[in-house]
């Protein structure tokens, strides 16, 4: 931030300057200070010390802005777990248990960048040593300077690894923690040198923070001497002076700062001249007429992205509606599915807030179950032991006797019925807190998924029109399918009876040529029928009919005698044209002759093979 003065200007050559603090110290036991104590105070939270059985409850703190754990692992830490864990590690009573780092956030960024800026200096605290960080950040108190956000980091002393259950456990003391001497042995420098490097790291962050914030401030770890600044120094108050000054009583401390302060002013209005003010001035104007052509530049800027945001808006909306118009039913309903969102309800329920709000609530009632089983615990007992021992417990009733037995067991009574009187509002108070957010992220989850709703709405009614289209195209495409297989039945049936009747036009037509024939040559027409009454079929058995219809003695009787002119003798025929008919002539009787002896053989087996 500025330096809130008439000559503030002047304290740097070219930049204004923000705050620097970056200090670091030991907790240790020797000071009578415990880890589980200050992280408490610091986180604002309910911490039990295991060690010394004491409770740090400052759960009703105001101020804790924002309190995590980092871990090496980033897996995350439970607060309570971890720094009982570093104060059980620790034996000696003089043993330092945390580090606690305190820096001054500039006031000049937001909160979300002042968060950010903290937690990087943590996770670099973080991967250096193998350390676990606890982290808070805290508002300025309201009787303060209201710049005065700032940041406390407790490290372990120890490197922190996780066991098979994924446990946080404590290993060896971190580099940081070593004497000079051991370090020196270890080829590492002073620890002064390192908390000077680290300082420079914060220096590094918080400028780069504050330049990527667009803002002028820088932060210097250098004296003032060493910047150039003709400034006096202030004291740093510490807390306890801070504390006195905050109830009004004034501290030495906070008397000598304000003389300061004075003299510094003093000093600042006594060089503050015209010049330096014309330069101010100008200045200024130069920067608000570079703020204003930044700003019609970002106007512009901001409509060109809104107007290619809105184009490309409507391109994927146009794109998503040519796919689903091209979509089938089955596949639209296959989309459908995937797109439906969860249940709000339930969908509520997986928010981190629901789910810490849930946590909470059930860890309370496991406490409040708890206390309720140790208070029935106790009353069995103590009736037990009275139904046992009636007179020691009339005695103990009396105050003539003191039973150690009935005396713990009151107690543990009294303890239990307290812890159940306490956790009840509680438990109560977070389950109500847990129905509440989660009917709020189940409302907010509700009004999310409606655009997604809608759009399911419109591609279930796409999807059914798209089924009845599909029906009806499928009906008519069977209707078409059925019609033209009755076509082609049909014209098939027409092809058959054509070739069935050019078949029988053919039978008959080779019919009367075979009768010609055998009434012309009845040797050739055996023989024809011969050769074809091997086959099968129609026309194997039109061969064999021919041929018993030719060796019928009614058909030899028949048979027309070749007329021969006794006036006209046959021309005579050559030698050898005779001797071949001749040869032909024997051959065809040798055949009739064979086919008759099997047909006998056959007929005397009572196999008629003309059936």
């Amino acid at each position: 931030m500025v330096r809130h003065s008439a000559a503030g200007s002047l304290f740097a050559e070219s930049e204004a300057l923000a705050i620097y603090h970056a200090s670091t110290k030991s907790l240790s036991r020797s000071d009578g200070r415990s880890a589980v104590a200050s992280v408490a105070y610091r986180a604002g939270e309910r911490l039990e010390d295991a060690r010394t059985g004491l409770v740090h409850d400052y759960s009703r703190r105001s101020g804790v802005m924002v309190a995590e754990i980092l871990t090496p692992d980033g897996g995350g830490a439970d607060r309570s777990a971890l720094w009982n864990a570093a104060e059980a590690a620790e034996k000696r009573k003089d043993s330092r248990t945390a580090r606690e780092w305190v820096l001054a956030l500039p006031a000049e960024l937001e909160a979300s960048e002042r968060h950010e800026l903290a937690r990087a200096f943590a996770a670099q605290l973080v991967e250096r040593y193998g350390v676990a960080a606890d982290l808070a950040i805290h508002a300025p108190s309201r009787e303060g300077d209201d710049r005065n956000h700032h940041a406390h980091i407790f490290l372990t002393t120890r490197r922190i690894e996780r066991d098979g259950s994924g446990a946080l456990v404590m290993g060896d003391k971190t580099a940081m923690e070593l004497s000079d001497s051991k370090r020196r042995g270890l080829g590492l420098k002073a620890v002064a040198e390192e908390v000077k490097e680290l300082r420079r790291i914060w220096e590094e962050l918080a400028n780069a923070a504050l330049e990527r914030a667009g803002r002028a401030e820088r932060i210097d770890r250098r004296s003032l001497e060493a910047q150039g600044i003709d400034r006096e120094p202030t004291q740093h108050m510490g807390p306890e002076a801070t504390q006195m000054e905050r109830r009004g009583e004034g501290s030495e401390r906070g008397e000598v700062n304000r003389q300061v302060s004075a003299r510094n002013e003093a000093r600042a209005a006594e060089i503050v001249n015209l010049e330096l003010e014309r330069q101010r001035r100008a200045q200024e104007e130069r920067a608000r007429v570079a703020r204003e052509v930044e700003a019609r530049k970002a106007q512009e800027e901001a409509r060109k992205a809104q107007e290619e945001a809105q184009r490309a808006a409507e391109a994927e909306t146009e794109r998503k509606t040519a796919r689903l118009l091209a979509m089938t039913a089955q596949e639209l309903a296959a989309e459908i599915a995937r797109l439906r969102p969860e249940a709000p309800e339930r969908l509520a329920l997986q928010s981190p807030e629901t789910a810490q709000a849930q946590e909470r609530a059930r860890l309370l009632f496991e406490e409040r179950r708890s206390a309720e089983d140790r208070r029935q615990q106790a009353e069995a007992e103590i009736s037990a032991y009275r139904k046992r021992y009636r007179l020691r417990s009339a005695l103990h009733d009396r105050g003539l006797f003191k039973s150690r037995v009935l005396t713990k067991n009151a107690q543990s009574l009294e303890e239990a019925q307290r812890e159940e009187a306490r956790l009840d509002p509680l438990a109560s108070a977070a389950l109500r807190e847990f129905a509440t957010l989660r009917d709020q992220a189940s409302a907010r989850i509700a009004k999310a998924q409606e655009p997604l709703l809608k759009l399911v709405a419109g591609m279930e009614k796409l999807q059914a029109r798209k089924a009845r289209e599909e029906a009806q195209t499928a009906a008519r495409e069977a209707q078409a399918r059925k019609a033209a297989e009755e076509r082609l039945a049909a014209e098939r049936a027409a092809q058959a009876a054509k070739e069935r009747e050019e078949a029988q036009k053919r039978a008959e037509q080779e019919e009367r040529e075979f009768w010609k024939l055998a009434k012309a040559n009845p040797e050739a027409a055996q023989i024809e029928a011969i050769k074809k009454v091997h086959l099968e079929g129609a026309e194997g058995d039109t061969a064999r009919r021919r041929l018993r219809e030719l060796n019928a003695p009614e058909r030899e009787q028949e048979a027309p005698q070749p007329k021969t002119s006794p006036k006209e003798p046959p021309p005579a025929p050559d030698r050898e044209e005779a001797q071949r008919a001749e040869r032909e002539r024997q051959e065809n009787a040798e055949r009739i002759r064979q086919w008759n002896e099997k047909r006998a053989r056959d007929q005397a087996k009572g196999r008629d093979r003309d059936r």
